[in-house]
C-alpha cells in the first residue's frame, strides 16, 4: 500500500484480485459519500474485511448459495458505515489532540494506567503428556527444588525426562496468559534464576525459568500521550460527538425562513 504503483497487487482470493488502483477508485468513490478513510492503519482493515468477504462469498458458492442483490447493497451500506465510524474517530482523536490541557488533565487523574507492562524473559520446560503423567509431575516437582538449589540445570532435567526446552523470548503477561492461565499467574512471582512450580497444559506438563525480569515503569506524558486519546475517546466519546456535531451546525449558519416553514406546516 506505501509502495504507491498502482499496478500493485494487494490482495488475491481465488480469482478475484485487487490492484492498488482499484483500490484507490473506491476510495475516491467512498470519499464523495464522505466515508473514506484516512489513515493507512483504516485502508489495511479494509483489504482484510474484502478477503473476509471473498472467502464468504467463495464460500457461499461452494455450499449452493446465491448472494442476492439485496445483500449485497446492505454488505456495502456495512462497509460505508465502517468507514464512516473510521473517520469519525479519526475526527475526534484530531479534536483531541488540539485539546492539550484536556489530555493532560485526564493524564494527571489517571497515571497508575500509563506505565509500561511487565516483561519476563522465559523459558519453556514441556513434558509431552503420556500415560506416567503423575509420576512425570511429581518428578517435575522434585526438579524444580533441585533446579533452584542449583542441582541441575535446564538441560539436565529435560534429558532426563525426555523434555522440549523452549526460548520464549521476552513476554508480557497478557502473552503467558495465551499459553496458560495458570502460567500467567505463576509467572508474576517469578524473579531472575527462578523457575516456576510444574503446571499442567493442554500439550503436557511445564514448568518456567525467568532469566530477566523488567517490572512496570509509569509512562512519561509525551510517551502515554496516544493512549491518553483513546481512552478519553472511550470514555467521552458521546460528548465529544454531541460537541462536534454543535460545532458543524454552527459552522452550517442555517437560517430560519419562518414564513415557509408555516406553509409547509399547514398545506397552503
Amino acid at each position: 500500500l506505501a509502495s504507491g504503483d498502482p499496478r500493485t497487487l494487494i490482495l488475491r482470493v481465488g480469482d478475484y484480485e485487487l490492484r492498488l488502483e482499484d483500490l484507490q477508485e473506491e476510495l475516491l468513490r467512498a470519499q464523495a459519500r464522505g466515508a473514506a478513510p484516512a489513515a493507512l492503519d483504516d485502508v489495511v482493515e479494509l483489504v482484510e474485511d474484502r478477503r473476509m468477504r471473498e472467502l464468504a462469498h467463495r464460500e457461499a458458492l461452494a455450499g449452493g448459495l446465491t448472494l442476492d442483490p439485496a445483500i449485497e447493497a446492505e454488505l456495502a451500506s456495512l462497509e460505508d458505515r465502517a468507514l464512516a465510524s473510521a473517520r469519525l474517530r479519526e475526527l475526534l482523536a484530531e479534536a483531541l489532540e488540539g485539546d492539550a490541557g484536556r489530555l493532560a488533565a485526564f493524564y494527571d487523574r489517571n497515571r497508575r494506567r500509563y506505565s509500561t507492562p511487565l516483561r519476563l524473559r522465559l523459558t519453556a520446560l514441556t513434558v509431552p503428556l503420556t500415560a506416567t503423567a503423575d509420576r512425570d509431575m511429581a518428578r517435575l516437582e522434585a526438579l524444580e527444588r533441585e533446579l533452584e538449589n542449583k542441582e541441575w540445570t535446564l538441560e539436565e532435567a529435560a534429558a532426563e525426562l525426555g523434555a522440549t526446552l523452549e526460548d520464549l523470548g521476552w513476554q508480557t503477561l497478557a502473552e503467558i496468559q495465551r499459553r496458560s492461565v495458570r502460567a500467567g499467574i505463576l509467572a508474576l512471582g517469578l524473579e531472575p534464576g527462578g523457575h516456576s512450580p510444574p503446571y499442567r497444559t493442554q500439550n503436557g506438563l511445564e514448568l518456567l525459568y525467568c532469566a530477566e525480569r523488567e517490572n512496570p515503569r509509569p509512562l512519561p506524558y509525551d510517551e502515554a500521550r496516544s493512549r491518553v486519546v483513546d481512552d478519553l475517546l472511550a470514555q467521552s466519546g458521546a460528548e465529544l460527538v454531541a460537541s462536534l456535531q454543535d460545532e458543524v451546525l454552527r459552522a452550517a449558519r442555517f437560517r430560519l425562513v419562518t414564513g415557509a416553514v408555516e406553509r409547509l406546516a399547514t398545506g397552503r
